[in-house]
């Protein structure tokens, strides 16, 4: 009976450790198709590529630094601090007013997570048995290609109403608008001549599409 309660134990820890685990991984790829909302709101669209880079360089110089503090600290108390971490940076990012807070907000965000990623997977290693940490360590994989699924999809859910509920928003949507998301870069209506409805490093909006494609604007390959 011990060894069933245990077990059942187990897996509700397990069960909050890969939801943890989730919403870790998600913010790798959830605010990938929010850039143009992003791009317009504030209007500095040449330091886009750190929204996303940052998170992904913060996140790996944490992992190992994580490691060590968990193996000195405990790495319950670690999850916890770094899942108040993420949490708060998160907050931070949908109230940022430029781009360079979004940025710094992004890049603890990215600390926390690598903080959780690091300190979940030593988790699973005092929990499981080595006979058994192979199938758990295949959930918690498993759970990194449904965030890749999940994030652009999510983002487009929710970006279509604003894009700080991914990380109110001033872009309004358009059903002709071929980006994620749906919603359109320029300001006004579609009889404005171009030139009116441009932003700094963005190409002249076009009326019938909107332009409002990520990767139109500088430092992005064509």
């Amino acid at each position: 009976m011990s060894e069933e309660i245990s077990e059942s134990r187990i897996r509700r820890i397990l069960s909050g450790l890969m939801l943890a685990l989730f919403l870790a991984a998600l913010d790798q790829t959830i605010v990938a198709v929010v850039l143009p909302n992003i791009a317009y709101d504030l209007a500095r669209p040449e330091y886009l590529p750190w929204v996303v880079s940052d998170y992904l360089l913060a996140m790996t110089v944490a992992t190992p630094i994580a490691g060590k503090l968990g193996d000195l600290f405990g790495r319950t108390r670690l999850l916890y601090g770094a899942i108040v971490l993420f949490i708060g940076a998160s907050l931070l990012c949908s109230l940022t007013r430029d781009i360079g807070e979004l940025v710094a907000a992004r890049a603890l965000q990215g600390i926390g997570a690598g903080a959780m990623m690091t300190t979940i997977l030593g988790l699973i290693g005092e929990l499981i048995s080595p006979a058994e940490r192979g199938r758990y360590q295949a959930w918690f994989s498993g759970m990194f290609a449904i965030a890749s699924l999940a994030g652009p999809l999510l983002g487009t859910f929710i970006g279509a109403w604003s894009w700080r509920g991914d990380i109110p928003d001033k872009s309004a949507t358009r059903p002709d608008c071929p980006a994620a998301g749906s919603t359109r870069l320029t300001g006004g209506s579609p009889r404005q001549s171009d030139q009116q409805s441009r932003l700094p490093g963005l190409p002249p909006t076009d009326r019938r599409s909107g332009q409002c494609h990520a990767g139109d604007y500088p430092n992005w390959p064509r």
